[in-house]
């Protein structure tokens, strides 16, 4: 009788406790991983101020992705507009998704990127190289490592990402090579890492393998030349540089307008900066960086 008495008062604990994590709650308690952020490429100043000004006028239209992991409450999806909310107090809708585990998560994080639009053939090259590695961390994890046929589990997990992506398995290994040199090359850079990965600075991919063969002196210099390469002097840098928006500035109508203002004002240094880019070195790459920077303005701007 004292057991089952236990494991009524079991039951209701719990039934109480989940009753207890009501939606205020679960935004007190969602923590951000920094081994998911870097799935997260970081938005330009143009598109941060844009999304800012969005949800100042809007509200946050789009629901945050959560991962319920126990009693934590990650997140999964929405981090630059999590930080915008919080910033000025705008409440935002939250979604509950189950995954048995962290690498369900970077797997779902990844083909989230992969889905979206204007993702350049080299993002797609790392993601997938990503994807690949999570793939097989997670066989590990399961205990397939102990497997003596390591080359077939490693080509049968390969052939099954090729599958998805309509790429050939040896497309994906190369892809992880890729994968493996850019965060060999870009360290804890994640700004450096996705404006190589969107085009922003161009970089052949020869250049990034070979980058796997420096001590971290050399490629500390590198970063810092690539970081230098993108602006063709110190008065664009400071032209790019975010611009402020105070909380109490934004409360007045006059000043929703100064935020729109300072995405075009950002946004056109952009411009001009490539432009001249490509006026400089008139080949592919450049043209295709400054088409790209285009059709963002486009999606951004004109199409509102």
């Amino acid at each position: 009788m004292a057991n089952k008495h236990n494991m009524l008062g079991n039951v209701l604990s719990g039934a109480l406790k989940q009753q207890g994590d009501t939606e205020d709650t679960i935004k007190k308690k969602i923590k951000i991983l920094d081994e998911l952020k870097i799935f997260i490429p970081p938005l330009a100043d143009n598109e941060y101020e844009l999304l800012k000004y969005n949800i100042q006028t809007e509200g946050c239209r789009d629901a945050l992705i959560i991962w319920k992991n126990n009693e934590n409450y990650i997140l999964v999806d929405g981090h630059n507009r999590y930080k915008i909310c919080e910033e000025f107090k705008i409440d935002y809708r939250i979604e509950i998704k189950n995954f048995d585990s962290i690498f369900e998560v970077k797997d779902w994080m990844v083909s989230n990127q992969l889905g979206k639009r204007n993702v350049t053939e080299d993002a797609k090259s790392y993601l997938r190289g990503k994807q690949y590695q999570i793939e097989k961390n997670k066989a590990t994890f399961k205990g397939n490592q102990h497997t003596k046929s390591e080359n077939g589990e490693t080509k049968k997990t390969s052939e099954k990402i090729a599958e998805e992506h309509k790429v050939s398995a040896k497309t994906i290994q190369r892809d992880e090579k890729y994968a493996l040199a850019i965060d060999h090359l870009v360290g804890n850079d994640m700004n450096l890492k996705w404006k190589i990965l969107n085009r922003e600075i161009i970089i052949p991919k020869t250049n990034v393998l070979e980058a796997t063969e420096r001590n971290e002196n050399e490629l500390q210099k590198l970063r810092t030349d690539l970081h230098k390469g993108e602006l063709s002097s110190e008065e664009e840098s400071n032209e790019t540089q975010t611009i402020e928006i105070s909380p109490k500035q934004t409360k007045s109508k006059n000043n929703d307008t100064n935020v729109l203002d300072n995405a075009f004002k950002i946004l056109e240094s952009e411009l001009q900066k490539s432009l001249k880019n490509l006026m400089k070195k008139s080949n592919k790459e450049s043209l295709e960086s400054f088409k790209k920077l285009l059709e963002k303005y486009e999606n951004q701007f004109i199409s509102k």
